[in-house]
């Protein structure tokens, strides 16, 4: 749901995911399965009152540099997929790695975060 969320142009975090957003949608205690009905009153509402927005490149660049107290301006893959994997709702393997093929540089294997942040932005304008 979380993907389909985002590729709508809304950017809940899991925990918001989770415990606000699939409660309202399941029926009947089935978690497999989403009618349309509710999906689309949900949406519509979240849209209208322009909820989920995504973070500003600001924030993105501050969470990156977390994971770079030195400075380097790159984070190293073992260091990005440890944080990716951290907590309840920490990435799965699958995510982990699309997030690789598009943030990862090929040559070096680091991420570059400030050219993925602009990456990222510039495919949530197009």
């Amino acid at each position: 749901m979380g993907t389909v969320l985002r590729f709508l142009g809304a950017f809940p975090t899991e925990e918001e995911l989770v415990s606000d957003i699939l409660p309202q949608l399941i029926q009947d205690g089935d978690a497999l399965h989403i009618s349309y009905p509710p999906f689309e009153k949900l949406m519509l509402q979240i849209f209208a009152d322009q909820l989920y927005e995504p973070d500003s490149e600001e924030v993105l660049l501050q969470a990156f540099r977390a994971l770079d107290p030195e400075g380097k301006n790159y984070v190293e893959e073992d260091v990005m997929r440890d944080a990716l994997m951290e907590g309840e709702y920490g990435f799965n393997e699958k995510e982990i790695e699309a997030f690789l093929a598009i943030a990862k540089d090929p040559q070096t294997g680091l991420i570059h975060y400030e050219d993925y942040i602009t990456y990222v932005v510039n495919q949530r304008d197009t």
